[in-house]
C-alpha cells in the first residue's frame, strides 16, 4: 500500500516503530523513529519521533553493556 501523503507514510512507520520498540528491538525502533521524525509533517510529531529515537539509542547501548 502506498501511502497518499508525508503524514500517512509518517504513520506508517511510527506504527512499525512502535511494534519493534514493544519487542524491544531498540536498534531497529531507532532506524525507524529517524525515519519517522524525516517524514513528519508537523513539528509535534517531528519532536515526538525525534524523542523516541533518542530513547531508543540509549536503551541500545545499555543492552549492549
Amino acid at each position: 500500500m502506498k501511502p497518499k501523503n508525508k503524514r500517512s507514510a509518517y504513520h506508517l512507520v511510527a506504527d512499525e516503530a512502535r511494534a519493534e520498540e514493544r519487542l524491544r528491538n531498540y536498534r531497529q525502533a531507532y532506524g525507524l523513529w529517524t525515519t519517522a521524525s524525516s517524514l513528519a509533517v508537523d513539528e509535534t510529531n517531528r519532536v515526538w519521533a525525534d524523542a523516541r529515537s533518542e530513547y531508543c539509542r540509549r536503551r541500545m547501548s545499555l543492552v549492549s553493556k
